[in-house]
C-alpha cells in the first residue's frame, strides 16, 4: 500500500477513532487501528467489539492495500508531525511514514486478523440534522445509570415516533426526557436503549459533520451514518422501565426563579452539606423567596434566599444539591420552572422557554 494524505484529515479521523480502543485490550489487534484504501480513499476503522467507528478521507492512492497500527503510537506520531503533508507505504507489515524531514517505521498486524465491524445494509429509518441531534444529547447524558446491576438503564433509550423522538435517561432517582421533533416522518415506532459510551461517540461525531446523520436499525446493531462516517453499536437488551408514568401531570406548587441565582444560592449552601451527603433544604416564603440551606452538626450551616415566582401552596422540600445542579447547568432558559406535588412526590425542574424537556427528580426526607 502507497498513499499520500493531508495531516489535519488524517488527524481528525484518528481523533474519531481512536478514542474507543481499550486501554487494556483482551486481543493485541483491538489496540490497532486498521487503515485500508477503498474506491478511492482511505478508510481508517477501530473496534473494540462493543462499538465500532470508521472514517473515510481523500487520499492520493498509488498502491492498494490494507494493515493495521497501534492506535496510540500512529495516533501521537501523526499529530507530532509538522508539515502538512504525509506519505504512508506499507511493506509486508512495515509502515513507513515519511513527511518533510520526518521518517518513521511502525510495526503493523495483518488487515485479515482485525475484526469485522457488523454491516448495516439497511434502509435508515431516520435523518436528523446533526446540530439538533447534538444539541439534545446534553440535556440526557448525566442522568444515565452507572449501577451495572440494571444495564437497561446504562444507555439512552431513543423512542421513535413518526414525527418525533423522545430521548429518556434514568438512574431511578432522577429521570430526564427530550423530545425532538422530526421533519420526515418515520413508518413505525420503535424503541431502543444505546449505550453511553456510544452516546458520547456519537456525540465527538456530530461536532464532525454538517451533514444530516442517517440512523439505521437491526433487532442488535444500531448505525448512525454520513458520507464518511460510520459509527455502529450494539444495543442494550431489555424492557426500559414505563417512564412516561413518572412524569407528573399536575402539580401543587408552582415556583419560577432566576437559574444563576438559584445556581449560585445551591453552590454556597452545599459547601455545608457534604456531611449529610449533599441533602439541602428549600422553603418557601410569604414574602415571594425561597430560602436555600443546609445544617451541619460538626460544621455548621447555611442558607441563601433567591427571590421567586409562586403559585399554588407553599412548600419545604429536600434534594440532593448535585442532581438539582446537573440539571440547572444544562439548560438554555434565564428562568427555572419547578412543578412540585408535596415533599416527598417527583418533582419537575425545567427551563421556563424549554417545553421539550422534562427533569424530574425524587425529593429526600425532610
Amino acid at each position: 500500500m502507497k498513499i499520500t494524505c493531508l495531516k489535519e484529515n488524517l488527524s481528525k479521523a484518528l481523533s474519531l477513532t481512536s478514542k474507543i480502543i481499550p486501554l487494556k485490550p483482551s486481543l493485541p489487534i483491538l489496540g490497532n487501528i486498521l487503515i485500508q484504501t477503498e474506491k478511492g480513499m482511505l478508510k481508517i476503522s477501530s473496534t473494540n467489539l462493543e462499538l465500532g467507528i470508521i472514517c473515510k478521507i481523500g487520499a492520493k492512492i498509488t498502491e492498494e492495500g490494507s494493515i493495521t497500527v497501534p492506535a496510540k503510537l500512529f495516533t501521537e506520531y501523526i499529530s507530532t508531525i509538522p508539515d502538512d503533508k504525509i506519505e504512508i507505504t506499507v511493506n509486508d507489515l512495515d509502515v513507513e511514514i515519511i513527511s518533510g524531514n520526518y521518517n518513521a517505521k511502525i510495526k503493523g498486524l495483518s488487515a485479515s486478523d482485525f475484526p469485522l465491524i457488523p454491516l448495516i445494509d439497511k434502509e435508515s429509518i431516520i435523518k436528523i440534522n446533526p446540530k439538533i441531534l447534538s444539541e439534545a444529547l446534553p440535556y440526557i447524558t448525566f442522568s444515565v445509570s452507572i449501577d451495572e446491576s440494571r444495564p437497561v438503564l446504562n444507555g439512552v433509550l431513543f423512542d421513535i415516533y413518526p414525527d418525533k423522538i423522545k430521548l429518556v435517561s434514568t438512574d431511578s432517582y432522577r429521570l430526564s426526557e427530550k423530545i425532538i421533533e422530526l421533519k420526515t416522518n418515520t413508518k413505525e415506532n420503535l424503541s431502543v436503549v444505546i449505550p453511553q459510551k456510544t452516546v458520547q461517540e456519537l456525540l465527538r461525531m456530530l461536532t464532525e459533520t454538517e451533514e444530516e446523520v442517517e440512523i439505521s436499525l437491526t433487532e442488535e446493531q444500531i448505525l448512525f451514518r454520513t458520507s464518511n462516517i460510520e459509527l455502529t453499536s450494539r444495543l442494550i437488551e431489555g424492557k426500559y422501565p414505563d417512564y412516561e408514568q413518572i412524569i407528573p401531570e399536575s402539580w401543587q406548587t408552582k415556583i419560577v426563579l432566576n437559574k444563576d441565582e438559584f445556581i449560585s444560592a445551591i453552590k454556597t449552601v452545599s459547601l455545608f452539606a457534604r456531611e449529610t451527603a449533599g441533602n439541602i433544604k428549600l422553603e418557601t416564603s410569604k414574602e415571594g423567596k425561597i430560602i436555600v440551606k443546609s445544617m451541619a452538626t460538626q460544621i455548621g450551616e447555611a442558607q441563601s434566599m433567591v427571590d421567586i415566582g409562586i403559585e399554588g401552596e407553599e412548600i419545604e422540600i429536600a434534594f440532593n444539591a448535585k442532581y438539582l445542579l446537573d440539571v440547572l447547568s444544562v439548560l438554555k432558559s434565564k428562568k427555572v420552572v419547578l412543578l412540585l406535588n408535596g415533599s416527598l412526590n417527583p418533582a419537575v425542574v425545567k427551563g421556563e422557554e424549554e417545553k421539550d424537556y422534562n427533569h424530574i427528580i425524587m425529593p429526600l426526607r425532610i
